[in-house]
């Protein structure tokens, strides 16, 4: 029989909340595939500086069993705002349905700020996972209007509700 994990306490996943309300971001990202056709997952994602940071992060998330990965997010650097310096920035990531959909569920309730765009990305997984059929993989129906409304949603609250919005709009 393994070591079992500790229980991971409601302070814990309302500090990771806090990380995620502050330093994260809830998204759906949306890129092209081959043959023009867009595709879009949803995406959340905690960056940071500070090394103890991360792997407190990921010791939570690991005891709670929730699929992730984290990165050194390529060439980009954070400022530590005492001092001026550059320091690497590494990024904590859950991506896709079903990861995001477990995510979601253990997180609802426990945010503040991003509690909108967390309530909009439940929509928008349980949509779409509603809609996946056995065997079929990642081949989903085109995105219905309520979907594209969701996108677009998300993305006008990540802005602060700017008017220079950029609306996304599949073409088929």
């Amino acid at each position: 029989m393994g070591n079992p994990q500790p229980k991971v306490q409601e302070w814990e996943i309302g500090w990771l909340a806090g990380m995620l309300d502050a330093d994260g971001s809830i998204m759906i990202n949306s890129h092209r595939k081959h043959g023009g056709k867009i595709y879009v997952e949803p995406h959340i994602a905690i960056y940071g500086t500070d090394v103890p940071t991360l792997n407190k992060l990921t010791n939570i998330l690991e005891r709670m069993e929730l699929a992730h990965y984290a990165d050194w997010n390529g060439n980009a650097h954070g400022f530590k705002k005492a001092t001026g310096q550059k320091r690497r920035l590494w990024r904590l990531k859950v991506v896709g349905l079903k990861r995001c959909d477990r995510f979601t569920r253990a997180f609802m309730g426990f945010l503040t700020t991003k509690q909108p765009q967390l309530e909009l990305l439940v929509e928008f997984v349980n949509r779409r996972l509603s809609k996946s059929l056995p065997g079929r993989g990642r081949a989903l129906p085109d995105y219905d209007e309520r979907e594209i409304n969701i996108v677009n949603e998300i993305r006008i609250l990540n802005r602060g509700l700017g008017s220079e919005t950029k609306r996304w709009v599949p073409n088929y």
